[in-house]
């Protein structure tokens, strides 16, 4: 697994769920679609300054692909 999509640190509790899965099913669609813009703001802010700009701007694309999927399926 990608260390940006799935990072083996986000994984699973006793239920066995990814935590952006679980940051999902408790935000509710309008919070998780602002979450993850947030998100996109940040990785897109910072990446200038990390060790690994390349990965921070890959965690930004991420959030980003997640927020369209959510629009996406809010719109249904």
């Amino acid at each position: 697994m990608s260390n940006v999509e799935h990072p083996d640190h986000y994984k699973g509790d006793a239920d066995n769920i990814e935590c952006i899965e679980y940051i999902r099913q408790r935000l509710g669609p309008e919070g998780f679609i602002h979450y993850c813009h947030g998100n996109v703001i940040k990785y897109q802010h910072r990446y200038r300054y990390k060790n690994n700009p390349v990965e921070d701007i890959d965690k930004a694309r991420v959030y980003l692909q997640w927020m369209l999927d959510e629009l996406k399926g809010s719109e249904k």
